[in-house]
């Protein structure tokens, strides 16, 4: 657990930050990717591991599914800004305050990256 928990938290420190590779020696891999499908992190993981220069270093199988994953959830992420931003213009055209909260709000203010 120890070990999943450093690569999905890796690449997700504020940008400056000193990263710390995590040993990847003994990593059960497809264990960790059945875990980041469980808890829908596979494009955390895999953008934690391109951030630290480690998609040469897992074996091909997982990184083709971590990064099918970054890619879906990047433009299904960027379809849904698209359909806020239109339905706030409406919104503002009516003159009716709105307040956006949770992932919309947070997404592309909290994290570097849409997916």
């Amino acid at each position: 657990m120890t070990q999943r928990i450093a690569i999905l938290g890796a690449g997700v420190w504020p940008t400056g930050r000193q990263h710390v590779a995590p040993d990847l020696t003994g990593i059960e891999w497809r264990g960790l990717l059945a875990y980041a499908r469980g808890q829908k992190v596979e494009s955390l993981l895999f953008a934690a591991l391109k951030e630290l220069s480690l998609l040469g270093r897992i074996p091909p199988a997982v990184h083709v599914a971590v990064e099918q994953a970054y890619w879906h959830t990047r433009v299904t992420n960027l379809l849904m800004a698209d359909e806020l931003a239109a339905r706030l213009a409406v919104f503002a055209q009516a003159g009716i305050p709105v307040v956006v909260l949770k992932g919309a709000a947070l997404a592309f203010t909290l994290y570097p990256d849409p997916a």
